[in-house]
């Protein structure tokens, strides 16, 4: 990370413990302050009462649906910016209405700290 890249407040949200570890860990290194959950229940549990810059979301969990949580993360005061992280389709127009980026798993790391630094960048 350069000097003109600041540190980001990342939640991730996976239910796999090892794309949790390993995405965390390079987000670490990178500089970046990370909270981590395994459900969308417990992401939004920690959302109302910390807010993040960036929102990395698994869009295949059980127990949950993508359009639900992008429902219920886009309707935050905080205004996370969001990356959806999937290993297969996604709906483009679910993800262009929440303004998310998507993100194909196996997801490069450089590709990854790329797209956490960007997020809700304007432009």
């Amino acid at each position: 990370m350069s000097a003109e890249d600041p540190p980001r407040k990342v939640l991730l949200v996976d239910d796999d413990d090892l794309v949790l570890a390993v995405l965390q860990a390079a987000l670490a290194r990178a500089g970046h302050t990370v909270r981590c959950a395994l459900t969308s229940a417990e992401a939004l549990r920690l959302l109302a009462i910390e807010s993040v810059d960036v929102v990395v979301l698994d869009a295949h969990m059980a127990g949950s649906s993508l359009e639900g949580d992008l429902d219920a993360i886009s309707g935050l005061r905080s205004s996370p910016a969001i990356i959806v992280l999937s290993g297969s389709a996604v709906d483009a127009a679910l993800l262009a209405a929440a303004g998310a980026t998507y993100l194909a798993k196996p997801v490069d790391a450089r590709v990854f700290l790329d797209a956490v630094r960007d997020a809700g960048s304007a432009g």
